[in-house]
């Protein structure tokens, strides 16, 4: 058995073909979770998930660039690294809109 922390960015989940089912892959942006592997079986717990599909490149870049307009100086810490972390899931979510775009999705 194992679990590990999930991070952020493109989860990818490929299917196998099997009766009737013709397998193929289905990719999400996540932030956060874990993954757990038992008895040969993947579970995967997600703080969330956003379909590849419904991400769009204009509404990540917007997120960016209003994650990056929040000023850091003279905030405590936490907050301080709430904002720096907003900014990197918002840049990751560029990343992955630009990927899946770039891989044939719409």
């Amino acid at each position: 058995p194992m679990v590990m922390q999930m991070g952020t960015g493109e989860l990818r989940v490929d299917f196998p073909d099997s009766g009737a089912a013709k397998g193929g892959s289905r990719s999400f942006f996540v932030d956060d979770g874990f993954v757990q592997m038992v008895d040969n079986e993947l579970t995967i717990l997600a703080a969330s998930a956003v379909a590849a599909e419904k991400l769009t490149e204009s509404d990540a870049q917007a997120e960016l660039a209003a994650a990056e307009a929040r000023r850091t100086e003279g905030l405590a810490k936490p907050d301080a690294d709430r904002i720096r972390r907003e900014r990197a899931t918002a840049a990751a979510k560029v990343r992955a809109a630009k990927h899946f775009r770039a891989s044939g999705g719409i």
